[in-house]
């Protein structure tokens, strides 16, 4: 991500004191990257992961029963992809994430009609 993204200058995290871990802390600290807490009771400070937990438990929580831990994998591998890809995002003025990196030059167009779009891959649930 940072290759392709820039490298930020922090990192907003759950979690505060109680944080465990470790591995991402040290991680951060090689790669200059500040680790922000949010406080403890204070969700709206994690707006964005609140909004996105929200979607996730309303779009693909509540209206489906799993069986298996494996059909919950398929599942929510097809919901990423297409909230990645297609679903029109308010934080990009009603854009999907693909139109709006190709509206920004963020990404190419290929002559398939496809674009680079560096994110999950559909097929991963063709490899279990």
């Amino acid at each position: 991500m940072i290759a392709w993204r820039c490298q930020p200058l922090c990192l907003r995290v759950d979690n505060g004191p109680e944080f465990i871990a470790h591995v991402l802390q040290e991680w951060c600290t090689e790669q200059q990257i500040e680790l922000r807490h949010i406080e403890k009771g204070s969700p709206s400070q994690n707006g964005y992961v609140e909004r996105f937990n929200r979607t996730f438990r309303e779009d693909l929580l509540d209206p489906n029963i799993f069986m298996t831990a494996g059909q919950a994998q398929i599942k929510a591998n097809d919901w990423m992809w297409t909230y990645n890809n297609f679903r029109p995002h308010e934080s990009l003025n009603g854009l999907p994430p693909t139109i709006f990196m190709l509206k920004y030059g963020k990404l190419h167009p290929h002559p398939a009609g496809q674009t680079e779009f560096p994110t999950f891959q559909h097929d991963n649930n063709n490899k279990n």
